[in-house]
């Protein structure tokens, strides 16, 4: 709520400080001046509450209050269920399975190695065969007869 007046706006924030701060020392100058001094008093205005109000409200309150403290209970009573559950299954075994995985990993790698040589291997052994028969043809000359010696 904000109420303009000749020396501005003031809103609840503002409310709030200026009537921390009041001014007692200067009198009503006018009804506007005792409007604008005394409105910001408004903040401790609080209409009256029915009595049947406050008890439908603390009554929804308390219907609130205990639905959640129902499902709380019931949440809770859930997560110790599936922690008893956890505690009842056998623990895994990862140090084994861990070990196996390393040891294959290492043979995988080994024989990878293996398959590595072996390809340079053959590509030698390709490599001198091919020599070999280029030095056959190149020993090998025809004889003028078309016949080879």
């Amino acid at each position: 709520a904000v109420v303009s007046t000749q020396s501005g706006h003031y809103g609840r924030g503002g409310d709030r400080e200026a009537v921390q701060r009041p001014d007692c020392n200067s009198p009503f100058e006018s009804f506007p001046d005792a409007f604008r001094k005394l409105m910001k008093y408004h903040i401790f205005f609080e209409p009256d509450t029915k009595d049947s109000y406050l008890k439908r409200v603390d009554k929804l309150h308390e219907e609130i209050s205990s639905k959640l403290e129902k499902r709380k209970e019931n949440l809770f009573k859930k997560y110790h269920s599936r922690v008893m559950e956890d505690t009842v299954r056998p623990i895994p075994r990862y140090t084994e399975s861990a070990i196996t995985v390393s040891m294959l990993q290492r043979r995988l790698v080994h024989e990878k190695e293996q398959l590595q040589e072996l390809k340079e291997e053959v590509k030698r052994a390709k490599a001198a065969k091919a020599r070999e028969e280029q030095r056959e043809t190149e020993n090998v000359s025809p004889n003028p007869e078309g016949e080879f010696d």
